[in-house]
């Protein structure tokens, strides 16, 4: 968790419980007792009998719970979370009947679920359509499912929410894809419903590491997180899968789909390193955050930086994620499958919505208003133009993406550069890529403001998305962020005379911008719509926050060279 920082800086088990089995001993029952008592022992029994097993099945349940599970490739889990691993074997079975041409049994295995059984016992098994009923039935919802509800509603608000086949579209999609194409059924899966369910995993792990700070409770101490270890053990399960082999691509999990896009773009660092570069680093994120997540003080008031940092950890994550998405597209586009780059437009394209407004139109429009194999156009359109600042948007370079330029979208790669991004025609001289992106900010906290997601925009307020330090180019460390929060206390906007002065007399307060954002989301302020909340905290952003950023910067560009 960065607070104060200035935004050209360079980056950088929950003990197990023991089974206390408690026996019962039994009632002797004697001959020539009084009626009375006699006929009053069955019933004592009974309840003492019951509770004691209840009791015992519990303690046992706690204890399984705090079994980590081998996931291979030195990935350890804290908590037991075998259920999420064991949705690889559901996606190898869909994967079998559909070889055997019985497409409904592979819809019978998505809708019931087979291997992944849950903890509970007796409990029915985890099946993979219900991750996309729990996406629909969440709230708050996530971050990523909120941008692709905007995005697949073409960004109006109304829509997102309100139309129920617009909330189900995982499932639709997935059984729309068994009946029409099931040779593409597993990639459907991996990218419309696993792929999402990831990504929900981690944010409401977040949610549920800010519920602790608020009521000062450690992150331990409540039954609500998903799996452990604020999400991130049933997040890596469900990555790696069961039985994968590490650095393979033929299993069943997000793990194998992300080693068969590096294997065909090309994207591993060395020869001598067989696992995909998004692999590796996910699996580093996820035993940072572990580590984090340990600390017997995380998510309390005495550590409330560690709520900060998961978020940036949950931040690099997703970014890590949507490098398999695009490189699926791209080879889907190069192969000429139609289908299957229709399939990737749908998981892919409403993802954009965070990006530029104008970059989404013009992906939607080409890509999901119309479909591929029927587009008489999309031959002469100008996608290599476009991937760089799609990359962009989600914090990384497109080279990242392939190395062969003969892919489509990957020929201006070698062009751009991620940290000194062409902007308006201007090719700046040092690394700002990251100041250029501190829009994105305002626009994704506007986006979730109308949603009615305050909570988790005042959570990218408050620790950024963005806005990224710069990082040496092919190392594996996490990206740090600066936030607008960091900007707008920031103490270098003393630099900025005679406007810092005036803009502190104005309102009486030198952190005011701060102030009105954070009311605003709170909820404290007396602007209640979400129309209303999305426009004061935007509005703020650009033209109080970042303006006076700008006054700022230019004002130690001029001292700096007086000086030099």
């Amino acid at each position: 968790m960065m607070n104060n920082t200035r935004m050209n800086d360079r980056p950088r088990a929950a003990p197990r419980r023991s089974r206390r089995p408690l026996w019962f001993d039994g009632v002797v029952l004697w001959i020539g007792t009084l009626l009375l008592v006699l006929s009053s022992l069955p019933c004592a029994v009974v309840a003492q009998t019951t509770t004691t097993t209840t009791t015992t099945q519990q303690q046992r349940q706690l204890q399984d719970d705090n079994e980590g599970i081998n996931l291979g490739g030195s990935v350890v889990t804290r908590t037991n979370v075998q259920r999420f691993a064991d949705l690889s074997q559901d996606v190898a079975e869909i994967r079998r009947w559909v070889l055997q041409q019985q497409p409904a049994e592979a819809l019978r295995v998505y809708q019931q679920g087979h291997h992944a059984q849950q903890v509970e016992p007796g409990g029915v098994p985890l099946s993979l359509s219900h991750l996309a009923d729990e996406l629909v039935a969440a709230h708050p919802k996530t971050p990523s499912f909120l941008f692709h509800l905007y995005g697949q509603a073409h960004r109006q608000l109304n829509v997102a929410f309100l139309d129920s086949n617009q909330l189900s579209y995982v499932n639709h999609q997935v059984q729309q894809t068994l009946t029409n194409h099931p040779e593409f059924a597993v990639e459907a899966v991996w990218i419309l419903n696993t792929w999402m369910y990831a990504t929900h995993l981690l944010f409401q792990g977040v949610l549920h590491c800010r519920q602790n700070v608020l009521a000062d409770l450690p992150s331990s101490s409540s039954s609500s997180d998903v799996g452990g270890m604020a999400g991130w053990d049933a997040f890596i399960a469900l990555w790696i899968g069961s039985g994968q082999q590490p650095g393979a691509s033929n299993g069943d999990s997000l793990y194998a789909w992300a080693q068969l896009q590096a294997e065909a773009m090309g994207t591993f660092q060395s020869s001598s390193s067989p696992e995909a570069p998004v692999n590796t680093r996910l699996k580093l994120l996820y035993q940072e955050a572990v580590t984090l997540l340990s600390a017997q003080n995380s998510c309390s008031t005495e550590n409330e930086a560690s709520l900060g940092r998961l978020w940036q950890l949950v931040m690099n994550a997703v970014s890590e994620m949507s490098k398999p998405l695009f490189q699926g597209f791209l080879r889907a586009i190069h192969n000429q499958q139609g289908p299957l780059v229709d399939l990737y437009a749908t998981a892919l394209v409403p993802q954009l919505s965070k990006c530029r407004p104008s970059l989404y139109k013009t992906m939607h429009e080409e890509f999901v208003a119309k479909s591929y194999s029927t587009n008489p156009n999309i031959d002469n359109f100008p996608l290599d133009t476009l991937i760089p600042d799609l990359a962009f948007c989600f914090g990384y370079s497109c080279e990242e993406l392939g190395r062969d330029t003969s892919v489509t979208g990957l020929s201006s790669c070698e062009e751009f550069d991620v940290f000194r991004p062409t902007m308006a025609g201007y090719i700046p001289q040092t690394e700002v890529g990251n100041v250029a992106a501190a829009d994105l900010d305002v626009y994704q906290i506007q986006i979730l403001a109308s949603l009615n997601s305050n909570i988790f925009a005042e959570l990218l307020y408050m620790n950024g998305a963005n806005i990224a330090k710069y990082r040496d180019p092919g190392t594996n460390d996490p990206l740090d962020y600066v936030s607008l929060h960091d900007i707008a206390i920031s103490g270098e906007r003393s630099s900025a005379q005679p406007y810092f002065d005036i803009y502190v007399d104005y309102h009486n307060e030198k952190d005011y911008g701060d102030k009105v954002v954070r009311q605003a989301l709170g909820g404290s302020s007396k602007w209640a719509a979400s129309q209303q909340v999305a426009a004061i905290v935007g509005t703020t952003a650009a033209y109080q926050i970042l303006f006076l950023e700008a006054i700022t910067k230019l004002k130690i560009a001029v001292q700096e060279c007086r000086e030099a």
